[in-house]
This record gives C-alpha cells, sequence and structure tokens, in this order.
C-alpha cells in the first residue's frame, strides 16, 4: 500500500504527512501491537486510525472515547470521509459499521466483550483505539474508574492503538502496567507537543481566589480580549458547575458542563462551533480533542487541578495553527484542589514560571521550560525559542525586538493553506476513498516474500500469535492480582483477635487477645506505637476505608454504588478493625529482628526511614500508586502489613 497516495487520495492530491504520523500509520496497517503515538494536539493524531479504516475492505476500528464531544467529532469526520461510524448501542450491535465509538464504562462491559469476541471470530475486528489514552492515568478515584481497567481489552487478542497529546514521558511506565504491557512490547512514536502559536500567561489578583471578585476580574479580561478575537472564538474553563454558570450568565453565553443532558450538550458544541465570535464556559467535561480550529483565546478562571488537564485544555486554542493565548487568573493565596502532591508542585512550579512559587507576571521566568520538561523530558530550554509566541516570563525577561502588543485576532483568512493531513473541517469536502486494487496488493504480497521469506498470511499468523501471547500474559498477570487479594484477606482473617508480641515471642497458647489487651512487658511499647499511629495517621482520600484503613471494596463499611464509587453503610461495620496497625506496631517494637531489619531496608528505597515515625506514618496513609490492585482502592498501610505477613509465615 502506498501511503501518500492513499493520503491524498481522502484529504486531497496536496495533502503530505507530518511528523511521524507516516511512520506510526505504517506501524498500525503492518500489524505492529500495540502502538502508542504522542503528538501535538492539533498534530493529525486521528488520521492514524482514520486513514487504516478507511482503507480497510469489511474490517472494523472500535475507539474508545472518553467524552460525548470528543464522539461526535470523530463521527463528524469519519462520516466526512466517507466511512460508516456509529456510536455503540448493545440493544442494535453495529456490526456493519467501518468504525464503532465507545465509552470507557461500555468497553469493559461483559456485553460489549463478548460482541468483541464476535468480531474477532469472523474476522472483522482490525484493531481497538483508545482515544485520549492519558485518561487511564487519572488518579482521582472518583473519576470514572472504568477508564483505569481498559487493560481488560486486551482480552480481544487484536492490535492495541493509543493516541494522545498529553502523555509524560516521566509516567509512560505506569500507562504500561495499567495496560498490563511490558516496556520492550510497545512501539512507540513520539513528536514533541510543544505548541509553538500559543501564548501562555497569568494574571495574578490578590485574595485566594474565591468569591465574587475574582470571577468580575475573570469577566473584564474576557472583555477585554473579545475586543481584539474579532471572529475567533474563546472559552472559559471553571473548576465548577456553579461557576461555570455564573461566569455564563455574567458574559451572557452557554455553559458547558456533565449535568447537561446529552442531546443539551451537542447543540451547546455545534452552535459554538458555527457562531463568529461566540464565547462559552466549561468545565473539564470540555478537556479533551475537540476540533475547533479558531478558538483564539483559553481562559482559565481558576488554578488548575493538574498540569494534565492544563495542557489538555490550554490545547484547544489555536488548532488552525494561527496566534492564540492561553491566559490564567489566579490569587496570590489561591490553593490547590486536593490533588497529590507532585501535581501541586508541577502546577505551583508553572505559575511561577518555573521556579516554584509564583506572583507578578511569572517572574521573568519562562512557563514552556516546565511544560516541556513534563509532557516530552526535554530539559535543555531555557526559554521561548525563535518562531513560538513568547510567554509572559520570557516578555519579562525581555527576550524579544519588539514591542509587546495585544494579539491580533483577524489575521488573512485562507492566508496559509492547511495540511491536508491537518484535522481541520476540510475532511467536510474530502473524496470518498476507492477500495484498494487486487493488482496492488498482489505486487505487495511479491516485494514482501522476496525481502523477509514471508508471505502476508504467515506474517498475520505471526501477528496473531504474538497479540494472543500479549493477552494470555495479561490473563495471568490479572489472575496473580485477584489472588494477591485472596491472600491478603486471607491475612487479615488469621491476624483477628491475635496479639503480634505474644505471637513473635513464642506464647502461640496466649495468643487470643489483641495488643491493646496484652499484659505482658513487651506489648507496652508496641501499644505506645499503635496509639501514635492512630491518632497521626491520615488517609489519602481513595485509599480506602478511613476508620480501618482497608479497601472499601473488602471493608463490610462499605458498599459499592453506580461507576465503581462506594458509599457508606447503615449499619455496617469494620470486620477487621484493630488489626493492622498493631501487626505494624508489633514490628516496629522489636529490636533487631530479621522482619524488622528487611522491611527498613525495603522502605530506604522509597525514600522512608523507618526510625523517622511521623514521616513513616505520612507515608502509611497514602494512596498506593505503584500498582492498582485487583482495580480497588488502597493504601501504603495495607500492603505494608501484608507484606509483614507473609514474611512471618516464612
Amino acid at each position: 500500500m502506498r501511503l501518500d497516495e492513499q493520503l491524498q487520495r481522502v484529504m486531497g492530491p496536496t495533502a503530505r504527512f507530518r511528523g511521524v504520523q507516516e511512520a506510526a500509520i505504517k506501524a498500525i496497517v503492518s500489524g505492529d501491537s500495540p502502538v502508542v503515538a504522542v503528538m501535538a494536539t492539533g498534530g493529525g493524531k486521528s488520521l492514524l486510525f482514520m486513514l487504516p479504516a478507511a482503507c480497510s475492505t469489511g474490517g472494523m476500528t472500535v475507539v474508545v472515547v472518553p467524552l460525548i464531544s470528543l464522539r461526535q467529532d470523530l463521527r463528524r469526520r469519519c462520516e466526512a470521509m466517507g466511512m460508516r461510524c456509529e456510536e455503540w448501542d448493545g440493544r442494535r450491535p453495529p456490526d456493519a459499521a467501518a468504525v464503532v465509538l465507545v465509552t470507557p464504562e461500555s468497553a469493559v462491559s461483559g456485553g460489549f466483550m463478548t460482541f468483541l469476541n464476535r468480531m474477532r471470530a469472523t474476522r472483522q475486528l482490525d484493531r481497538i483505539v483508545v482515544d485520549e489514552c492519558h485518561v487511564v492515568l487519572n488518579r482521582r478515584y472518583d473519576f470514572r474508574k472504568e477508564m483505569q481497567q481498559l487493560g481488560r481489552l486486551m482480552a480481544a487478542e487484536t492490535q492495541m492503538v493509543l493516541l494522545t497529546a498529553t502523555l509524560p514521558v516521566g509516567r509512560e511506565d505506569e500507562l504500561w502496567r495499567r495496560m498490563g504491557w511490558a516496556a520492550d512490547e510497545v512501539k512507540m512514536f513520539r513528536a514533541a507537543t510543544a505548541r509553538a502559536n500559543v501564548r501562555y500567561g497569568v494574571r495574578w489578583m490578590a485574595g485566594d481566589g474565591g468569591g465574587r471578585e475574582k470571577e468580575a476580574a475573570v469577566v473584564g479580561l474576557v472583555r477585554q480580549k473579545m475586543r481584539a478575537v474579532g471572529t475567533g472564538k474563546m472559552m472559559v474553563y471553571c473548576n465548577s458547575r456553579g461557576r461555570t454558570e455564573r461566569m455564563a450568565e455574567a458574559l451572557g453565553c452557554e455553559a458547558y458542563h456533565g449535568e447537561k443532558a446529552g442531546k443539551e450538550k451537542a447543540r451547546i458544541l455545534e452552535e459554538f462551533r458555527a457562531k463568529k465570535g461566540a464565547v462559552m464556559t466549561a468545565t473539564s467535561a470540555l478537556g479533551l480533542g475537540v476540533d475547533i480550529p479558531d478558538i483564539r483565546v483559553i481562559v482559565h478562571a481558576d488554578r488548575p487541578r493538574n498540569l494534565l488537564d492544563y495542557a489538555q485544555e490550554s490545547g484547544r486554542a489555536g488548532r488552525d495553527g494561527r496566534r492564540s493565548e492561553a491566559v490564567m487568573v489566579v490569587g496570590e493565596q489561591e490553593r490547590g484542589y486536593g490533588e497529590e502532591a507532585d501535581e501541586e508542585e508541577l502546577v505551583g512550579r508553572f505559575l511561577g514560571g518555573g521556579g516554584g512559587g509564583g506572583g507578578g507576571g511569572g517572574g521573568g521566568r519562562c512557563r514552556r521550560v516546565v511544560l516541556d520538561e513534563y509532557l516530552d523530558g526535554r530539559r535543555d530550554r531555557e526559554g521561548c525559542e525563535e518562531g513560538e509566541e513568547r510567554c509572559d516570563g520570557c516578555w519579562v525577561r525581555g527576550d524579544n525586538d519588539e514591542e509587546e502588543v495585544e494579539m491580533v485576532a483577524q489575521e488573512q483568512d485562507g492566508r496559509d493553506e492547511v495540511d491536508g493531513a491537518q484535522e481541520t473541517e476540510d475532511l467536510e469536502d474530502s473524496e470518498d476513498l476507492e477500495s484498494l486494487e487486487e493488482k496492488e496488493e498482489e505486487v505487495e504480497e511479491e516485494e514482501l516474500i522476496r525481502n523477509t521469506g514471508q508471505s502476508l498470511i504467515e506474517v498475520y499468523q505471526q501477528q496473531a500469535q504474538q497479540r494472543q501471547l500479549v493477552g494470555q500474559r495479561m490473563i495471568r498477570e490479572r489472575q496473580q492480582i485477584g489472588l494477591e487479594v485472596e491472600r491478603l484477606t486471607r491475612a487479615l482473617q488469621y491476624w483477628s483477635g491475635k496479639c503480634v508480641v505474644c505471637y513473635r515471642s513464642g506464647r502461640r497458647l496466649d495468643e487470643q487477645h489483641i495488643l491493646a489487651e496484652c499484659q505482658h512487658s513487651e506489648g507496652q511499647e508496641a501499644r505506645g506505637i499503635c496509639r501514635m499511629i492512630q491518632q497521626q495517621i491520615k488517609f489519602a482520600r481513595y485509599s480506602g476505608c478511613f476508620d480501618c484503613g482497608i479497601p472499601q471494596a473488602i471493608c463490610n463499611r462499605w458498599e459499592q454504588r453506580e461507576k465503581g464509587r462506594f458509599q457508606r453503610r447503615a449499619e455496617g461495620e469494620c470486620q477487621y478493625g484493630g488489626i493492622v496497625i498493631p501487626v505494624l506496631a508489633g514490628i516496629l517494637a522489636e529490636k533487631d529482628s530479621r522482619i524488622k531489619k528487611q522491611w527498613g531496608e525495603g522502605l530506604k528505597e522509597k525514600g522512608i526511614f523507618i526510625e523517622e515515625v511521623t514521616k513513616l506514618i505520612e507515608y502509611l496513609g497514602m494512596r498506593r500508586r505503584e500498582e492498582e490492585i485487583g482495580g480497588i482502592e488502597s493504601n501504603n498501610l495495607v500492603w505494608e502489613f501484608y507484606w509483614i505477613a507473609k514474611e512471618m509465615e516464612m
């Protein structure tokens, strides 16, 4: 297959591949799996699955998309390319569609997995694509837990393709673990994600960013920018639905958030797309993958929850390549929104212009330094570079040869011919793709046999076998995780009603009491440590029961609601209360035991010293981030207990 010819057939005669597009598409049409592509917003990620899908006769591409707005946008563009695209409906399975769009919740459901198996058995399933795959890394446990379970799709034993504009280099391994992959299995294509045409800035105001003064300041800024953007559009992001609605009322525009009905959100988005000079307020429900090319200004009315969300939301600006701006309005005493410490630190560094802290226009430090280091792993940037819009920090530092002026929005319409591979609305005028000629396929197979000695069938069988092995390994790993959860439950049951001090000292006949009731002298120090931990430990949100520390999926005090969330039972009680902390306290009270020494060595590798009890207690309360144990929430306290319990069995 001549990919450049197929691109021009679909996108027009002037279309050319950009960046890593061609290399990634070659890997996809060759059957490599898994394939991961990281490309800047507006860089043409969707083409990576749209072009292969358009070239396939009778095949199906399944695309997992997290937001309604994104599904609408993809469907519009697929249909513009002449492909039948349908959203998943369990009552009417879309057997004849070329592209099937599905939510993460439906993607991991039993009904959809049955559909996938049927499509695979009839050799219709070409691949599964996870668009905006960085959502799998979302650490907020109240945010659609099914997104963290998308690794279950590997059981379909088909090609997997993951796409995003924001996958921090430092979190690649975390994504591989969640998907059940080994690092050396992944075919990775990464392009720089810096947005050269977007000018980043922060407007500081006194106070903590709360109340109506902040909202009035944002309204004033938006009205000021509206005079400059002309026919371009503006979007105002807020962290709460309440502020989104109030800002919309003050600006006389529509508000977009998760509580709106699906049809209402579709109407709001289409009207915003069609109207010149439009303004809209939104929550993060409109943070991903919306292809509206002429958004000139993105305003953040609140401090971002994390830098990953900010990169996505600010990336809505200037998708047509023209000068645009992302500006944030922040109170000097405005606090974060309960994210983890490393996320708060990154946002703080960005607000401070790359140096931590913040205030006063960036302090002469470049904001791109922080974004590029986090997202692309680039450490050699010193400031905004030639061809890039200067951030406010670089303007303050004076790295420019011209006066700072307000962004001029009305550039000459149609001045630049948009690249055919760009994800813009010129897809609507593209030609329908013709079927590939049989003669072309025969030539390809002859060339393949000459170069590799293998036929297409042999290559296909080889790839299918490889995917089957990966899927089987993932199933084994998940079975192992389930076994670990079962063993944790058995350990809790075993230590219920037992005194660890008496057990460890060999008084087995005298073990039918708990540590709090122990009359032996050795138990006094352990009881003191136990009380200290109980008084000082603070469990991170969504890390387990805040009374006993056990995962809510195990503790009887909690029951599961919809979407993986939990609520307290009216008459529920912790069946394993008073077990975990006393066991750890008993080990800490020992003088020089093998288990205490090995435990201390393991903690030291994580930067925790067993002698520094206050820091140890803080660590024990943290949510377990290294891996998702059986898809349930957990904390370090529980899994340190589990390690100690296993060691005491030896």
